[in-house]
């Protein structure tokens, strides 16, 4: 094995029109480049168009090995094979999960309307214990359907999922009756539900491949997506609060939220969802999906992990983050460094890339040969000139003028704060005129009544 600094912005490269290239390259709505070539599909790490490397936290992940779960599965969402897999068709406790199926039902039901009124009872603002969480919707508050499934997948509101079970049931019960219906409808075997929220207990369940498949079904609905990949959520108006972000959601997977920095994987380019899970009987759960660099989506499900290690303990993603890379590295998935070795043999592909990005791959990034390269050979690095020649001395000349700006602003800076310290001395000696000329008056008038 060997490393070589490669800067990308330095591939070899020809005139578009001497090669033949029938790719094809798009953004997505994320920003990530799409690359299409025969029967390949690619992702575009954004690494490569940052002017300077993001900070990413020290963090030990557990080795494969250490990772224990009651039950697991990571399935293909679109080929729906399975790459790795633990008791996935055994009853599994799934907590907050449930609110999938939830939010399915009520996707799918007949008269689903984004804008239709969802009105709260007494029943769906009472819970079972003062830990539940809830959005905080009172009896009688009224609020749209779109924003009271946001704040059920992105917050876990308890509050909102019964709330749209009875709105969108007639009551939670009846709900209950089209969830497991639809269970049954995509083909789970292993499903049982009792309740919309997830404090069912023993008899409220799904398989970890029963959810996958709701999951690739919910994940079929852009509105699902949207939500589900929201990091964070401004709650809209109510019939109560008359103010937008009233109520501010931070998603509670961490995967989605600093996955792609702080737990990021070289085999993983992109997390997208889903959603997070825990009770005393589930313990700790999470479902999440994930983006391959060769563009697969893939879905990962861990049901009760143990987040105490032997080295410690760590968190629920960062036990689904190992299982996800386990299942990527088993099938065959592309890392980082391929994604570069393939555009290095593509350079008709990087000119599409830069004039659809408007800017010159200019990343530093580092590659790695695969250990089973033997032949310890060099990986040759080239300069691609972009269409107006720009080079090196361009970000030479960029970093003067930036250099330039910053001394600017340090010495106006210094100006203002040598400004703001006379104009403080001149009302301090002000003040002390003021208080010495009270103090003759007084002197003065004291001094008068003594002669009286």
């Amino acid at each position: 094995m060997f490393n070589q600094n490669v800067e990308a912005g330095i591939f070899s490269s020809n005139k578009t029109e001497d090669i033949e290239d029938n790719s094809e390259v798009k953004q997505l709505d994320d920003g990530t480049i799409e690359i299409i070539k025969d029967d390949e599909n690619w992702l575009l790490p954004e690494i490569f168009f940052e002017t300077e490397n993001k900070s990413q936290q020290d963090i030990t992940f557990p080795d494969f090995s250490e990772i224990q779960a009651s039950q697991y599965i990571v399935m293909d969402l679109d080929s729906n094979e399975i790459l790795l897999e633990k008791g996935m068709n055994e009853i599994a406790y799934p907590a907050s999960m449930t609110k999938v199926l939830t939010a399915l039902t009520v996707i799918e039901s007949p008269d689903f309307d984004l804008e239709k009124p969802v009105i709260f009872s007494e029943y769906a603002v009472d819970m079972p214990s003062p830990v539940s969480v809830t959005a905080g919707f009172s009896a009688g508050e009224e609020t749209s359907t779109k924003n009271a499934l946001s704040l059920m997948l992105v917050k876990s509101a308890n509050d909102c999922a019964r709330a749209l079970a009875e709105n969108y049931g007639g009551t939670e019960e009846d709900f209950v009756v089209l969830m497991n219906a639809k269970a049954q409808e995509i083909g789970c075997t292993n499903t049982n539900m009792t309740e919309s929220a997830g404090f069912g207990l023993e008899d409220h369940h799904f398989s970890p491949y029963d959810l996958a498949l709701i999951i690739q079904r919910a994940m079929q609905h852009d509105i699902f997506n949207e939500i589900v990949s929201t990091k964070t959520y401004f709650a809209e108006p109510t019939s109560y609060n008359g103010t937008t972000g009233w109520q501010v959601a931070s998603n509670s997977n961490l995967l989605l939220t600093v996955g792609d920095n702080s737990l990021k994987s070289t085999y993983l380019h992109t997390y997208d969802g889903v959603k997070t899970g825990t009770t005393d009987l589930a313990g700790y759960c999470l479902a999440a999906a994930v983006h391959t660099y060769d563009g697969r989506h893939l879905c990962g499900i861990i049901f009760n992990g143990d987040i105490q290690l032997a080295s410690g303990q760590t968190r629920i993603e960062i036990l689904l983050r190992g299982i996800l890379e386990k299942a990527a590295i088993d099938a065959d998935c592309p890392d980082e460094q391929d994604t570069l070795v393939f555009l290095q043999d593509n350079p008709g592909i990087i000119e599409k890339i830069q004039m659809l990005k408007k800017s010159e791959i200019n990343q530093i990034v580092q590659i790695e040969n695969s250990e089973n390269n033997t032949d310890n050979e060099e990986v040759e690095s080239k300069i691609i000139e972009n269409k107006n020649g720009s080079s090196k001395s361009d970000n030479d000349k960029k970093n003067v003028i930036q250099n330039d700006k910053i001394n600017s602003e340090k010495t106006e800076g210094q100006k203002l704060l040598a400004a703001e310290n006379i104009l403080f001395f001149i009302a301090l000696l002000l003040l002390l005129i003021i208080i010495i000329a009270l103090s003759r008056k007084l002197f003065k008038s004291n001094h008068h009544k003594k002669r009286r």
